[in-house]
């Protein structure tokens, strides 16, 4: 949470360092170009998660993945996008 309160993070280029440096997306970058279908621009948890899993851990999609997996596991039609980053 304490990420999410500091507007420089968004910013923050010199992370992940494993990611060549010319490839990196800063969060605030990834939420620019954020389809609404994906969760918009808005800066909250999930899309911090889904800034993650694509651009830190190459794992673009995992995200909904995720969502599908709770809907079956809990049997449920519908699992909030909460529920997802509180799942990981």
């Amino acid at each position: 949470e304490e990420a999410l309160a500091d507007p420089n993070v968004k910013e923050d280029r010199s992370f992940p360092y494993w990611v060549d440096e010319k490839k990196r997306v800063t969060p605030a970058e990834f939420l620019l170009k954020n389809d609404d279908k994906n969760g918009g621009s808005e800066d909250s948890a999930a899309n911090r998660l889904r800034w993650m899993l694509k651009e830190t851990m190459g794992s673009d999609g995992a995200f909904e993945r995720r969502r599908m997996e709770l809907k079956i596991v809990e049997g449920r039609e519908e699992i909030s996008d909460e529920e997802v980053v509180e799942s990981y």
